[in-house]
């Protein structure tokens, strides 16, 4: 009767640990939420590099200066003109591949038109106030890829 009475302990106190964690790594993952969205509404941003399933798609987007405002809209604007997107940062974006514990980083524009590449889910590697690193999200069909933003 000791033995299943400390097992009992043991098996309680395991299950108490281990809840206590997931709600710490939730509010890590909200308070890197709130950074991440002060970094991009700072400033201006610009992207260093692109690549999509081992193609590299840098030089096709160089030339675009990126605006994430308040509204999640995202302006990319160049000497072709402006592009309108979106942009959301969450902690899960509800697929299967995803866990929920880390920072996921959305960008969509119209699929067909010049930035429709953009449009993914990505995790975020790293963030601060002058360099954004992304790696695309793992996903169904294999995808991968990396997009780094710099401070304009």
């Amino acid at each position: 009767m000791k033995r299943l009475n400390c097992l009992l302990v043991i098996f309680t106190m395991f299950f108490i640990v281990s809840c206590d964690t997931d709600n710490d790594d939730m509010e890590l993952v909200e308070t890197e939420m709130i950074a991440l969205n002060e970094i991009l509404l700072d400033s201006e941003w610009r992207i260093t590099s692109f690549t999509e399933n081992g193609q590299n798609k840098t030089d096709d987007l160089e030339n675009y200066t990126f605006i994430f405002q308040s509204s999640n809209e995202l302006v990319a604007d160049s000497n072709l003109g402006s592009f309108n997107g979106t942009w959301r940062v969450s902690n899960d974006n509800g697929t299967e591949l995803d866990p929920s514990n880390d920072l996921d980083f959305m960008i969509f524009f119209t699929p067909n038109g010049k930035l429709g590449d953009l449009t993914n889910a990505y995790d975020v590697i790293s963030a601060n106030g002058s360099e954004i690193n992304l790696k695309l999200e793992e996903n169904a069909e294999g995808d991968s890829g990396y997009l780094s933003f710099a401070r304009n």
